[in-house]
């Protein structure tokens, strides 16, 4: 298996995994989850639980058909999605 085959496993096991995630925790969130700590850590700038669950997904959706585009930036692409794929967890226990 080449190394460009085992990048887009690793895209697609992110936006699945994200998905998941997502859906799991949809109940314990708040109806406005915060978007931004500051530097005091209080959250900031609210939008609706709904779309919070789905904005991370689809920016992971949006990068992979992009990185399958760009076939040689593939490996930048998905140090982005780890990015947002972590940047995601973050939100979710700061508004648990």
């Amino acid at each position: 298996m080449n190394l460009q085959k085992l990048g887009f496993k690793l895209f697609y096991g992110i936006v699945i995994a994200t998905i998941l995630i997502n859906i799991i925790v949809y109940q314990y969130l708040p109806n406005r989850v915060g978007m931004q700590i500051t530097l005091s850590g209080r959250l900031d700038n609210y939008v609706p639980k709904f779309i919070f669950v789905i904005i991370a997904p689809l920016i992971l959706i949006a990068s992979t058909v992009l990185a399958k585009n760009l076939k040689e930036e593939y490996k930048k692409v998905l140090l982005v999605n780890i990015v947002i794929f972590i940047a995601n967890i973050i939100m979710i226990l700061a508004n648990i």
